[in-house]
């Protein structure tokens, strides 16, 4: 929710600072983020709206809608886009991504054991995530005898240490789906 609200609110603000009329966002007005074809082969329509009513409230979302699309190969014509912030852009996901792992890492400890090694091998690959995005959000692997992290078609060991993540081989589409994944696994 956090991350819908964060993404939103920016898309607004860029909208006023451009001098462009601020409206609020409409049922059907989605914010499209692709995903890349070779992992995630898609891209998400978030509807931010219904999240902004209830926080606007004061009340926390229980829900948001998201609608996964074939990726556009001809982008749609929004009067904004994120590329030239991928740095905050990023932050976000990333920070979204650290809490949800944070926050759920007990019970993923309390089913299968301390160790990752014994956890399932979609929260091995979160965990490598974590790191990388606690660690300027490149790859930071200390164990080099430990075997590859795999998810979809990525695969990281410490030879990877170093890599730059997001935008990458990640965007926030891949992040989201690998967290939608982990929590099936709770």
């Amino acid at each position: 929710m956090t991350f819908v609200a964060s993404v939103a609110a920016l898309g607004t603000a860029f909208e006023v600072q451009a001098g462009l009329p601020a409206r609020p966002y409409a049922p059907n007005q989605y914010i499209a983020l692709a995903g890349l074809p070779a992992v995630a082969g898609c891209e998400f329509h978030i509807y931010a709206g219904p999240v902004l009513v209830e926080l606007l409230a004061n009340r926390w979302p229980t829900s948001v809608k998201i609608d996964e699309a074939p990726i556009a190969h001809a982008p749609p014509t929004y009067s904004t886009w994120l590329t030239g912030l991928q740095g905050v852009h990023g932050s976000m996901i990333a920070n979204a991504f650290v809490q949800y792992f944070e926050a759920n890492r007990d019970r993923i400890e309390a089913k299968h054991g301390s160790s990752p090694q014994g956890w399932p091998s979609t929260w091995n690959f979160g965990r490598i995530i974590r790191n990388a995005f606690a660690h300027g959000g490149k790859i930071n692997i200390t164990n080099s005898a430990a075997a590859p992290a795999t998810w979809r078609s990525l695969s990281y060991s410490a030879a990877q240490n170093g890599l730059q993540l997001l935008y990458k081989d990640l965007t926030a589409v891949e992040v989201i789906l690998l967290m939608e994944e982990m929590d099936a696994l709770l």
